[in-house]
């Protein structure tokens, strides 16, 4: 059972990562990652050395080490982090 939801209706922070491979951004709780066409959400991830978890949890712990938008290598957006 797996939903899609369109790009559009997503914040537009997060459609920005569509056509922009690996980069990620969190949003309320959520973790989406960019791909050559359109926008993964990750639901579940499984950090080095640890346990598969939620995504919402997975933020709790480690949220503030991501930032708002992680460096990716095809854009020059200011927010974007090189110490990750």
């Amino acid at each position: 059972p797996h939903e899609r939801e369109e790009v559009g209706r997503l914040p537009q922070r997060v459609q920005s990562l569509a056509g922009v491979p690996g980069c990620l951004a969190d949003d309320d709780g959520r973790l989406f990652v960019g791909c050559s066409e359109g926008v993964l959400e990750l639901l579940l991830v499984q950090p080095a050395g640890k346990g598969r978890m939620p995504t919402a949890d997975f933020l709790r712990g480690y949220g503030g080490r991501l930032g708002g938008h992680l460096k990716c290598p095809s854009t020059n957006n200011p927010r974007d982090r090189s110490d990750m």
